[in-house]
C-alpha cells in the first residue's frame, strides 16, 4: 500500500544535450525512467524539493525546461515549470 504522504509525480525535461546525462543521473537516483526524458515515482514532498533543487543547479533556465506534474489524492494536479517555456509539452494534460 502506498504511503499517504507520498505524491505520484512525473518529471518531463527538455534540456541541452550536454546536460542530459546529469539530469538523467539525478532523476534515476529517485524515480523510475519511463521513456526518453520522462520519469515517474511516488515520492515525498521533501524528496521532491531535493530533486528539484538538484535540477535547478544543473539546468540553464534560458534554454532548458523541466515540467513536474504532481498528482495528489483526491484528484488534485499541481504543475510546476522551470526554465524556457516549451509548447512541445503544453498539450500533455488538459483539465
Amino acid at each position: 500500500m502506498r504511503n499517504k504522504k507520498e505524491i505520484n509525480t512525473f518529471i518531463i525535461y527538455d534540456v541541452g544535450q550536454k546536460r542530459v546525462p546529469k539530469v538523467h543521473k539525478v532523476l534515476c537516483s529517485y524515480m523510475f525512467w519511463e521513456q526518453n526524458s520522462v520519469f515517474s515515482g511516488n515520492i515525498s514532498k521533501g524528496m521532491l524539493k531535493k530533486i528539484l533543487y538538484k535540477l535547478d543547479v544543473i539546468i540553464d533556465t534560458k534554454c532548458d525546461c523541466v515540467y513536474c506534474y504532481s498528482l495528489r489524492y483526491p484528484y488534485t494536479l499541481q504543475v510546476e515549470r522551470w526554465g524556457k517555456y516549451s509548447t512541445r509539452y503544453s498539450e500533455i494534460v488538459r483539465l
